[in-house]
């Protein structure tokens, strides 16, 4: 396991929530931590695993969509996108860190 996966590193995911929409979407942003513990962000298996984590957040904190509502359901939709889009750079970030961490590691 990697020093990084060992030290509990916690990424923060920005995510915009939006309220339920009655005459105009009202949009706050909530940050969800995810966790990368247990993770090994060197294999693949382990950066699918985190991509999961942060889908399953973005669910939780950008909500369930009212199918009766079109409005509600694309902003939940827009959400989870923005969600995953933002998260992006903090997953490419972390995997890059555990490869330094093994290169380093490897190197003593």
């Amino acid at each position: 396991m990697s020093v990084f996966a060992k030290t509990s590193l916690l990424a923060a995911l920005a995510l915009c929530a939006a309220a339920p929409a009655f005459a105009a979407p009202v949009y706050e942003t909530r940050t969800v931590e995810v966790s990368t513990a247990g993770l090994d962000l060197n294999t693949q298996q382990g950066v699918v695993t985190l991509e999961k984590r942060i889908r399953h957040a973005a669910v939780q904190a950008c909500g369930e969509p009212d199918m009766n509502n079109l409005e509600g359901l694309a902003a939940i939709h827009t959400c989870r996108v923005n969600a995953m889009q933002g998260a992006r750079s903090q997953i490419q970030h972390a995997v890059q860190t555990a490869q330094a961490s093994r290169v380093t590691a490897s190197l003593r």
